[in-house]
């Protein structure tokens, strides 16, 4: 399939890396190796994703999810190809009653802001942890294909970028399905029990689980956004916003008055997990603070 540019103000550079024409001054960022993952532990880790000048906040929630709960759904998805090219396996749901695995090859080549050395797209602080970035180039190539072919994951969208801009605004459901092959499903956060609530912030402390703000947010969440659902600690609940690098405690309260859904495996069964209902009166829950990430 070609991808081309020019849409959207986008430009597109050697090795499908694009940006803005207003950024045509950025680099181009070559790795020196296509190891990918932490050097000393080898695996990919939440707070290697940071969300950077694109609305894929979708995409930037589901991987520091399954990162932190399912690491090896990573690992095993992506790997070297030929010379400094590399593989993304995902998994594709073609209708409603069809899967299928499918193999997106990338280069080695990214946009780098000069000076500053740092990705433009997904990324961390640094260059050399980079496989959010590789993830995120492989799944935009994913997501043309998606809604050139009309595909569920496609989101139902019509204009096709081929670039980029075919991240921008999606489902964590679907991202968190391609990277692990669990199919995900959600619930409306007005249909749940407070109860409920803490059972899915439970389960999220094993499973990949993220939530979306409402549009009308105008709390310290911020609104028409993805963040992973961290699970508990204690009484605390715990969620992250990608493009922050702390794990920020919320409250049942919270969780109310700025969040509209959440996006679950869909086996989940509430009666399977032990709530603790004290939790709803302990002080610990109402604190609000920021943590280090250190998932």
């Amino acid at each position: 399939m070609h991808f081309y540019s020019q849409r959207s103000g986008y430009v597109e550079s050697t090795g499908w890396t694009l940006y803005r024409d207003s950024d045509a001054s950025l680099n181009q960022y070559q790795p020196d190796t296509n190891v990918t993952f932490n050097s000393n532990s080898g695996n990919p880790y939440p707070g290697d994703v940071m969300q950077q000048g694109l609305g894929d906040c979708y995409l930037a929630t589901s991987l520091r999810a399954v990162a932190a709960r399912k690491p090896d759904s990573i690992k095993n998805a992506l790997r070297p190809l030929n010379g400094t090219d590399l593989q993304l396996q995902v998994n594709l749901q073609i209708d409603d009653d069809t899967y299928t695995k499918m193999n997106i090859s990338i280069d080695d080549t990214f946009q780098e802001t000069p000076g500053m050395s740092l990705m433009v797209f997904l990324a961390p602080s640094g260059m050399d942890i980079i496989w959010p970035t590789e993830i995120e180039k492989a799944m935009a190539k994913v997501m043309a294909l998606c809604i050139a072919e009309n595909l569920p994951c496609g989101n139902g969208r019509r204009h096709n970028h081929k670039s980029y801009a075919d991240l921008i605004g999606g489902d964590p459901s679907i991202a968190m399905f391609m990277l692990t092959g669990i199919r995900y499903g959600y619930f409306m956060v007005s249909d749940l029990s407070d109860t409920d609530i803490l059972n899915l912030f439970g389960f999220a402390n094993t499973v990949p689980i993220a939530l979306g703000t409402s549009s009308t947010n105008t709390g310290f969440m911020y609104p028409s956004h993805a963040h992973w659902v961290v699970g508990t600690k204690g009484c605390t609940l715990r969620t992250s916003n990608p493009f922050e690098t702390n794990i920020r405690n919320v409250t049942v309260g919270d969780i109310r008055n700025q969040v509209d859904v959440f996006y679950v495996p869909a086996d989940i069964d509430f009666s399977t997990y032990p709530t603790d209902l004290s939790c709803l009166n302990d002080p610990t829950e109402l604190q609000g603070t920021l943590q280090k990430m250190t998932e």
